[in-house]
């Protein structure tokens, strides 16, 4: 098929999919520097609508920067039927890589103009049916108003494909009340996601508390996070490490409880094997650790240490107990 390349009017082009996407200021004024530079590298793609217009099917941000430098002609391809120069363009993911939200507004868009099912698309785009689903249930888990501010770039994508989509799907009350606070008090992405992932965590009447004012969580947050890696200074290493070995101690007594369920009569020899296995690796770190503190020690005292000083309570390492004869100890460690 021949395809026309040519510069044409910006005034004569139908912006017909615009809808489909995003706003983005920041690409604009960037694409404009580099179009000014130099020039127009890459040609849009147009289908001609009537004698004198076009419908312009890929090229908005380029148009766009165009029409900031004051230009009025653009360069573009012109091909001959919409349906399938529609569909080249979604296909063109390959080397260039779509937005989700824009890629699942051309989808639909398609799907719209030309009555192609999800079937059809996944097979134009050499998708599977699930794929093309996954898209479009980004756009159906929004409402229109957050397409909107979406599309209009008030919004991240990322923000709506990570954090109000799935939002929405579970409460969409909640995910409008959570886009007015992001556009009256703009969140970075990782405020964001330290927000959804405590809300997923939170229960019903903790989240209601967190859309009313995120702002009041992030900040709540900051200052959890900050005690805990003061206190995590404060301790340092020897705090960590006995952190550690209550959090093993407490492991080893929920073996210890599950010995009857995962060792029973007529097991098979196979899966006795297979935990056993398990166990003696354990069993062998457990040797070396003790080893390298025994080691340690020893070390120690041919510098003129006293031997106690090496191991917790005044214990010699090689008095510490096994692990048949752990003994019982305090620990905040959740099992």
């Amino acid at each position: 098929m021949r395809i026309d390349v040519k510069e044409i009017e910006i005034a004569h082009l139908n912006l017909g999919y615009a809808h489909t996407r995003i706003r983005n200021i920041l690409s604009e004024r960037r694409l404009s520097e580099s179009l000014e530079c130099h020039g127009q590298l890459t040609p849009v793609m147009v289908v001609p609508q009537d004698p004198l217009g076009y419908v312009l099917l890929d090229g908005y941000l380029r148009v766009a920067a165009l029409k900031r430098l004051g230009q009025d002609l653009v360069k573009a391809e012109i091909h001959e039927r919409e349906q399938e120069a529609l569909i080249q363009v979604m296909c063109r993911s390959q080397a260039r890589r779509w937005e989700i939200f824009e890629h699942a507004k051309l989808i639909k868009e398609a799907m719209i103009r030309f009555d192609y099912s999800q079937m059809d698309m996944a097979r134009f785009l050499g998708k599977s049916e699930s794929f093309v689903s996954r898209r479009l249930l980004v756009l159906e888990s929004l409402d229109e108003e957050m397409r909107n501010h979406v599309q209009k770039g008030r919004v991240s994508i990322w923000s709506a494909t990570r954090i109000l989509a799935p939002l929405a799907r579970a409460n969409a009350g909640h995910a409008r009340q959570l886009v007015k606070h992001v556009m009256a008090h703009p969140f970075t992405t990782r405020e964001l996601m330290a927000w959804f992932n405590t809300y997923r965590s939170a229960n019903k009447k903790n989240r209601s508390i967190m859309v009313d004012n995120p702002r009041m969580v992030l900040n709540a947050l900051k200052v959890t996070t900050e005690t805990v890696e003061a206190d995590s200074i404060r301790e340092g290493a020897e705090g960590r490490w006995v952190k550690d070995i209550k959090i093993v101690t407490q492991m080893l007594r929920r073996l210890a409880r599950n010995v009857g369920v995962v060792f029973f009569e007529h097991q098979s020899t196979s899966d006795r094997r297979l935990l056993l296995a398990a166990l003696g690796g354990a069993e062998r770190e457990f040797n070396e650790l003790m080893e390298k503190i025994r080691r340690n020690n020893a070390a120690s005292q041919n510098r003129g240490h006293h031997p106690a000083t090496a191991c917790p309570g005044g214990v010699h390492p090689g008095n510490q107990p096994s692990f048949e004869a752990l003994p019982e100890s305090d620990s905040a460690c959740l099992e």
